[in-house]
């Protein structure tokens, strides 16, 4: 029984020199597996193979052992292989020690000739650089020049024959732009040149060309004109429609501000109708209790100069006081009817003795007669009558108008009360 090795069945390396019998081995196999896997004679093209092919060796053979080297060869191998790689590192070891020896020598050399006669060996180490450190010279960007496109040549410039005269060279010959105006590198331009530049400026036929700008210029002014104009009227025209949008909408909102403030007045109206004669008429009880608690308090004599003051009149303290008796005349000694006639019959007499009456009814005049202190007494009762009071403190502030009257924040008030179970409620805000 013949045994292979392992490494037999596997391929060959990649990179292996091919020898001809290998590659004729080789191909006869690949024809043989061709044979066996595709038969192109079977109709069905399917693989040839068995179950036995799929067992492994050691499973179809217990007794089968692997040929391992032996010893002779394992050390022959060593051997070859410790050769081979100890000649890699002479010769690697070698080329570093010569540049090394090289560098001594130059050193020694130079060294040694800067004084003659005395020499010494110098150890050259280099220093040690961190690899992590980034560079210290400075890497320039190599700008490359732009290809100029060069311009093509038409004629053959090799042949001498060809000159061009002095006319043709006047013709193509075209001079430096020098400016009349400016000259800021400070170049000394020759007369000559300022003398060609002008003639050739004056050679130029500028009158058809000037015509022609002149119309073309003026046809652009008054092309932009009349765009200009034309723009002007269309904003306008916009202004104008934005005006009348504007104003439309402000008489709108003015409208339906009017009528939502109407139709706020007459549901208040209406929803407040009962309730406003209801408080017209708690306002006059109000003050009927008012008017009786400060006739209450009032004595007779002020009750009666208020009366009298109401009715326009002035009575005095002693009418007010039932002093004046304008009835009851005290008992005289004599009939003073004569007196009253003679008045009335010698009024126009010149021997009348007397110029007017003894006795001219002073009570009656007493009465109506006002006295010194009655200015203050009626102030006092005007006063009264009118609820005027004096500021006897400091000045109260109150809070800001809300623009709200009296009755409509007793009316706030009254809503803000609790009676009983009644739930409150929140006043109309308009």
């Amino acid at each position: 029984m013949s045994f292979r090795t392992l490494s037999s069945l596997l391929p060959s390396p990649q990179n292996s020199e091919v020898s001809e019998s290998s590659a004729f081995s080789r191909q006869s196999k690949e024809n043989i597996k061709d044979t066996i896997i595709l038969d192109k004679l079977r109709p069905e093209n399917l693989p040839v193979a068995s179950i036995s092919d799929f067992v492994p060796l050691r499973q179809r053979d217990i007794s089968l052992e692997a040929p391992f080297p032996s010893t002779s060869q394992i050390n022959q191998t060593y051997v070859k292989t410790k050769a081979f790689l100890d000649s890699l590192l002479t010769k690697k070891s070698s080329l570093q020690l010569s540049s090394i020896a090289n560098k001594d020598i130059v050193k020694r050399e130079a060294i040694s000739s800067v004084k003659s006669g005395t020499q010494r060996s110098v150890k050259v180490i280099e220093h040690k650089k961190d690899p992590l450190q980034p560079v210290t010279h400075r890497k320039r960007k190599v700008v490359v020049p732009s290809e100029e496109i060069q311009a093509p040549i038409l004629h053959k410039s090799d042949d001498p024959s060809i000159k061009p005269t002095k006319e043709e060279l006047d013709k193509w010959r075209i001079p430096s732009a020098i400016s009349n105006w400016k000259n800021p590198n400070g170049f000394a331009i020759s007369l000559d040149n300022r003398v060609a530049i002008e003639s050739i400026k004056t050679d130029c036929p500028d009158n058809d060309k000037k015509d022609n700008f002149l119309l073309l210029s003026e046809a652009l002014d008054e092309a932009e004109r009349e765009a200009r104009q034309r723009i002007n009227i269309k904003q306008e025209a916009y202004k104008e429609l934005e005006k009348e949008e504007t104003l439309k909408k402000e008489q709108r909102l003015r409208h339906l501000a009017e009528r939502a403030r109407q139709d706020r007045e007459n549901r208040r109206q209406y929803e407040n109708e009962d309730h406003y004669v209801r408080e017209m008429e708690r306002n006059q009880r109000r003050r009927a209790e008012r008017e009786l608690e400060r006739s209450n308090k009032m004595s007779t004599a002020e009750k009666l100069r208020r009366l009298a003051y109401q009715q326009g009149r002035d009575v005095s303290d002693k009418v007010v006081l039932n002093a004046a008796k304008a009835t009851e005349t005290p008992d005289l000694q004599y009939d003073s009817r004569l007196f009253k006639k003679a008045a009335s019959s010698v009024a126009s007499s010149s021997n009348q003795i007397f110029d007017h009456p003894l006795f001219n009814n002073s009570q009656i005049d007493n009465i109506y007669r006002p006295t010194t202190g009655s200015n203050l007494e009626n102030e006092d009762i005007v006063d009264r009558l009118s609820n005027k009071k004096g500021r006897t403190g400091p000045v109260e502030f109150s809070a800001a108008d809300d623009g709200k009257n009296a009755e409509q924040n007793e009316e706030d008030n009254e809503h803000a009360r609790e009676y009983g179970l009644q739930v409150r409620k929140k006043p109309h805000t308009s």
